[in-house]
């Protein structure tokens, strides 16, 4: 009863129907969803930041990958009214667009944190070339740049003050459609092990707000010189360190609890 008929499955925002199926040639939501939550111990395939993840299937493209800013509003406005704790966004454009600020401004009065791949362009985003959502000015959002297995930044965009970290980014393998699973690079990747981080500090406490879990990913993220002054934290996430910090003292990154 709340306006989308038989949306158990989540929503297509662009093709307003109830089948949100990833119809991508590059099977790139589900190579996404599948970094957050993909089932873990079961010897099949691989597995996910956050096992036991349930995944809001809210599809704002076309099969060609095209967005239209106003899909993005109408997805953003049914997340939270819908239950949904976190946002992924492993997209970006050049345009900004104040509708779309308002939209994820309403995250924020919701307490939802919205996690945003930077952009694969290599640019600086603090002298232009601006990527967003990533790109808003609001506190809910943590914008992610990508790394390689070396803690190198890849093909990814970076700023001082517009990109908070980095994230596993470069030739990460997780499922594809049909069954199948492969290598994707980019930050479309790296966001999403930041969202399976955060959704590891919500099955810890339910009560978290954006704030809090932000805090708890960028105040315990590993320092990486390479990136030392590319962005806020200077530093890659840390899954452990980060949910250690849910039960130490400050500046006490021991954890004496079973998690």
């Amino acid at each position: 009863e709340n306006g989308y008929a038989a949306d158990m499955r989540g929503w297509d925002f662009a093709g307003w129907d109830n089948d949100p199926m990833d119809a991508h040639k590059q099977s790139h939501g589900t190579h996404v969803a599948g970094i957050i939550g993909a089932v873990g111990n079961n010897a099949l395939g691989v597995t996910g930041v956050c096992w036991n993840a349930k995944i809001m299937n809210l599809k704002v493209a076309d099969a060609s990958g095209n967005i239209d800013e106003f899909e993005v509003i109408k997805a953003i406005g049914y997340a939270p009214f819908n239950g949904a704790h976190l946002v992924n966004c492993s997209f970006g454009g050049e345009e900004f667009s104040p509708e779309e600020e308002t939209a994820f401004g309403w995250l924020r009065q919701a307490g939802i944190l919205a996690v945003c791949a930077a952009g694969n362009g290599g640019d600086n985003m603090d002298e232009g070339n601006a990527i967003y959502p990533a790109c808003y000015d609001l506190e809910n959002i943590l914008s992610v740049a990508s790394s390689d297995a070396n803690d190198r930044l890849y093909s990814s965009n970076y700023g001082p003050t517009s990109v908070d970290l980095i994230a596993p980014g470069h030739s990460i393998y997780s499922t594809n459609k049909d069954h199948l699973y492969g290598y994707f690079s980019g930050t479309s990747m790296a966001a999403p092990h930041v969202t399976g981080i955060a959704a590891l500090l919500l099955s810890a406490d339910p009560d978290l707000d954006y704030s809090d879990i932000k805090s708890a990913i960028m105040d315990t993220v590993d320092k990486i010189p390479s990136v030392d002054g590319l962005m806020v934290s200077g530093g890659r996430v840390n899954a452990f360190r980060a949910l250690c910090s849910l039960y130490s003292v400050p500046g006490d990154l021991t954890c004496d609890k079973e998690l």
